[in-house]
């Protein structure tokens, strides 16, 4: 085999071994992302079941209790909100993540703006928040399935 050959040769098992690795990573990236992933995907349900029965059972409860109730509720939301964003998802995933981050932050938002009108006293400024919170419900839940959904197939 002559020198040229033989440096060919060389080239093309480096190449051929650098696209094996790379091909190994996005796997391995997936499996990750969906195994971290996991996890937060049941937390984010279990937020949304204490979220409908906090919005269902606030007519039974003083203003100090839903303010309390939906404090702690957002402060959840945001922790999960930054667990999901520190998330390193494969490339073909980034966008549903911002999606779900997005809207996560959207229910942060209105559930803060629930408990501050409960502080006030101001029922109109509740009834308010609580569409807001409806509409950035729906937007988390279909994100959440969304992502759900491809990082399952992913990989």
């Amino acid at each position: 085999m002559t020198a040229a050959l033989a440096r060919r040769v060389q080239v093309l098992a480096l190449l051929l071994a650098a696209a094996l690795l790379v091909g190994g990573c996005g796997a391995d990236k997936s499996k990750a992302f969906r195994d971290d992933f996991r996890p937060l995907n049941a937390k984010i349900v279990a937020l949304g079941r204490d979220v409908g029965q906090a919005v269902t059972g606030a007519s039974g409860k003083s203003d100090r209790q839903i303010q309390e109730e939906f404090t702690a509720l957002g402060k959840r939301t945001g922790s999960l909100r930054k667990q999901v964003d520190d998330l390193d998802p494969p490339a073909d995933l980034k966008d549903d993540k911002q999606d779900l981050v997005a809207a996560m932050g959207d229910a942060e938002k209105s559930l803060n703006q629930i408990a501050a009108a409960a502080k006030k006293g101001d029922p109109d400024a509740a009834r308010r928040a609580t569409i807001e919170l409806v509409a950035a419900s729906d937007d988390l839940r279909s994100s959440r399935r969304r992502l759900a959904r491809e990082s399952a197939t992913s990989g």
